[in-house]
């Protein structure tokens, strides 16, 4: 868990599990099931066309990553207004066998930034 959250005990839309900042920074894990032959790069891809396409969001940084398991990952920093304020949504994708997980994070930009490091730095416990 990143420091500075707490774990949220019911989790809510479908995720397997939530934490929140004092300041109202979200970070959630979700899994699916995917099919044979989707691999990190189209799940990837999907994202991006998903989130810039569709929601307007602008795909600000993209950097890999790798878990302590080995799996490689994909990060995702996307930038979007919301009522005139400045938010951060970043997406963590890894891709094992036929499941796709990811941590998500959303919230003010100013405020997810001083996080930052903190949810960099729990992306390698991802499994």
């Amino acid at each position: 868990m990143p420091k500075g959250f707490a774990e949220i005990e019911e989790p809510a839309y479908g995720y397997e599990w939530q934490a929140v900042s004092p300041e109202g920074v979200i970070v959630a894990l979700r899994r699916c099931e995917i099919s044979e032959g989707t691999n990190l790069d189209f799940c990837t891809a999907a994202t991006i066309h998903e989130l810039t396409n569709r929601r307007q969001y602008v795909l600000k940084e993209e950097s890999g990553f790798k878990t302590k398991k080995g799996l490689v990952g994909r990060r995702l920093l996307f930038e979007y207004d919301l009522e005139g304020v400045r938010h951060l949504y970043i997406v963590a994708l890894v891709t094992d066998d036929d499941q796709l997980s990811l941590i998500e994070t959303c919230g003010e930009q100013n405020v997810v930034n001083k996080h930052l490091q903190s949810l960099y730095d729990v992306l390698p416990t991802l499994r």
